[in-house]
């Protein structure tokens, strides 16, 4: 079972991506772990493009998995996406991985307030 700590999150790139980067899981069961900085109310949307069958899942700072958090096939083209409507300004970290051990690349696009991020997530 994946549990997301502080050991893990001190993993995390300080090269916060941007959003619509692309990403790649090289190895079956791979986790990617992004930090997202929710900087303004309103609502956040966490999605994925590509063609790899994915799942994504929102955890607080404190690790604590967010309510309502984990997403397999809601967006576009059975894409996992994540909609949160009254999530606090803060720090967030999205978990993205196949759950068949799918390796290949994906889009990871952030939305606030109906905007694409254009800057670091």
């Amino acid at each position: 079972m994946f549990e997301l700590n502080k050991n893990l999150v001190s993993d995390v790139p300080e090269k916060i991506p941007y959003s619509g980067d692309e990403h790649e899981l090289k190895d079956a069961g791979e986790n990617h772990v992004f930090k997202i900085s929710k900087k303004n109310v309103g609502v956040m949307t966490c999605e994925t493009r590509g063609s790899l069958d994915l799942k994504i899942q929102l955890y607080d700072e404190n690790f604590e998995d967010v309510q309502f958090g984990v997403d397999e096939d809601s967006g576009e083209r059975e894409n996992p996406r994540l909609s949160f409507f009254r999530l606090p300004i803060g720090i967030y970290y999205l978990r993205v991985w196949s759950p068949k051990d799918q390796k290949g690349k994906y889009r990871l696009l952030v939305y606030e307030g109906g905007k694409t991020l254009s800057g670091p997530i």
